[in-house]
């Protein structure tokens, strides 16, 4: 899991920008200054999504395994490279995946990535309920349709140490991801060409007085950009530290009182995210309680077939498969 974000930041190539340094300090923390960014930023992003430059790249994959005609439909979020070597372990229907099944993805030196369960509608529609990445080492669990995806996601091996939560509409290319770590918490919202994120620590489930919020530009033919603000509350005072960096010089950092102004925004952004996560935790014990059914529907079939030509697996595979990890239905705390 990650961690705060001040650790992320000290990572990053950061730099400079075209003022010099000098006049960068004057006017650092005005809500000019400040806002700029985010203004350009989000205008780029609404007119690229009015002219729809952030559609799903849709493949319909052969799985390496089956001779027949049996599509599997896979997508993700702008265009993907060559698509993946895949074996489909379920029935076909009409040339297409049909009915609950397990997909497994390989790497290109034929290493097995990744195992789904999708649900095929025998016309080309799938929608995927549960997954166990072996490469990231994560487990996840919730629903992905095509149109929108909401995902439980933990260690594989260690489920109980922190986990995060994500959400992407693919209609409007806007992802969040919360990330819940022994002693952080980080809300991210995500667009193709830009990311802000908040992040706090907390102990003993209480949060502490440092809260950090940065934006950071996702560049196309321009060198990256970092801007932010860290609060520091002690009691009754408080500092913010104003930061901006740009390609790989050092950050040009002022400690000057932030724009009020700004300020107010970004505690707005911060409660739109709180609010967020908590529209998404009260669906998310429905969406992995429906996962878990229909991966122990699958199981329970795989277990009790003697044949299993009609799923394309074999009895190793079905040991595997009857022995997988389920998730049981949970909720963010």
């Amino acid at each position: 899991m990650q961690k705060a974000t001040l650790l992320v930041f000290a990572t990053l190539l950061v730099a400079g920008c075209q003022q010099s340094s000098n006049s960068i300090k004057a006017d650092l923390s005005s809500y000019e200054y400040c806002s700029q960014d985010h203004k350009r930023l989000e205008a780029e992003y609404e007119r690229d999504l009015a002219a729809g430059k952030f559609p799903l790249d849709i493949n319909y994959v052969q799985p390496a395994n089956i001779k027949e005609k049996c599509l599997v439909k896979l997508w993700t979020q702008g265009q993907q490279a060559t698509p993946p070597v895949i074996t489909w372990h379920g029935e076909c229907k009409n040339g297409y995946a049909d009915k609950l099944g397990l997909l497994m993805i390989f790497s290109k030196d034929g290493e097995r990535d990744s195992m789904r369960l999708y649900e095929g509608d025998g016309h080309g529609g799938m929608t995927a309920y549960y997954g166990i990445s072996e490469g990231a080492g994560k487990l996840w669990s919730g629903r992905d349709d095509g149109d929108k995806q909401t995902f439980f996601v933990c260690d594989l091996k260690n489920p109980d140490n922190g986990f995060s939560v994500a959400r992407t509409d693919y209609k409007t290319a806007e992802s969040y991801d919360f990330i819940f770590d022994e002693d952080s918490l980080a809300m991210i919202r995500l667009y193709p060409n830009y990311s802000e994120e908040f992040s706090r620590a907390y102990s003993d489930g209480n949060y502490t007085s440092d809260l950090f919020y940065s934006m950071f530009e996702i560049p196309k033919n321009s060198p990256s950009r970092m801007s932010g603000v860290a609060f520091t509350y002690s009691g009754s005072d408080r500092s913010m530290t104003v930061m901006d960096a740009v390609g790989g010089k050092e950050p040009v950092v002022s400690k000057a009182q932030v724009s009020p102004r700004y300020l107010n925004e970004i505690m707005d952004l911060q409660q739109q995210l709180v609010d967020t996560m908590n529209g998404i935790n009260s669906e998310l014990p429905r969406l992995m309680q429906t996962a878990r059914m229909r991966m122990q529907e699958y199981q329970r079939r795989v277990c009790s077939l003697k044949q299993y030509e009609e799923l394309h697996i074999n009895p190793e595979q079905a040991s595997e498969i009857c022995s997988l990890q389920i998730l049981a239905p949970t909720s963010m705390h």
